[in-house]
């Protein structure tokens, strides 16, 4: 194998890797709605408690259940967004969008993997395709000084074929 063949199959497995992370990548990420209704999690709890008549109102746990979500918010950068931009008393929704931007993040480093291969086999066309050429006229010459007539035709309809 020659130096640009190898040098091809090594960008064509890093372009693999490249998709195989962004795809697990993808897959693994919640909806930023879902992110944020984990956040939102204890403060639901509480307020469901109170609905249902499982807990009594307790301002203290309130505050302080309120003031970790602000903390929180503040500590990883998640988003408080208007349900409504026009009406500020339906409230904001907690988007949390890390995810989604190690989802960006990946399959941006897979298009850049995926861009060095594309460019390096178009500068190196021509080499490869006569690097190919000359790999298939060395098996269909082999096959012709075998004299086994069966894989030269297999040779020849490979080649006509490919």
């Amino acid at each position: 194998m020659s130096d640009l063949r190898a040098a091809l199959e090594s960008l064509d497995a890093r372009v693999a890797s490249a998709e195989r992370r962004a795809k697990e990548v993808r897959l693994a990420a919640r909806s930023p709605e879902d992110a944020g209704r984990d956040l939102l999690a204890p403060l639901t709890d509480y307020h469901r408690g109170i609905t249902y008549r499982k807990r009594s109102p307790d301002r203290a746990a309130e505050a302080r259940l309120v003031s970790e979500l602000l903390a929180e918010v503040q500590r990883d950068g998640v988003s408080l967004v208007p349900v409504d931009p026009t009406v500020a008393a339906k409230g904001v929704r907690v988007l949390d969008r890390r995810e989604q931007l190690e989802v960006a993040k990946a399959e941006a480093a897979a298009c850049e993997v995926r861009q060095e291969r594309d460019k390096f086999a178009a500068e190196h066309a021509a080499e490869l395709h006569a690097e190919t050429d000359a790999e298939e006229f060395a098996r269909i010459r082999e096959a012709w000084e075998s004299g086994d007539a069966s894989r030269l035709r297999s040779e020849l309809q490979g080649a006509v074929a490919g």
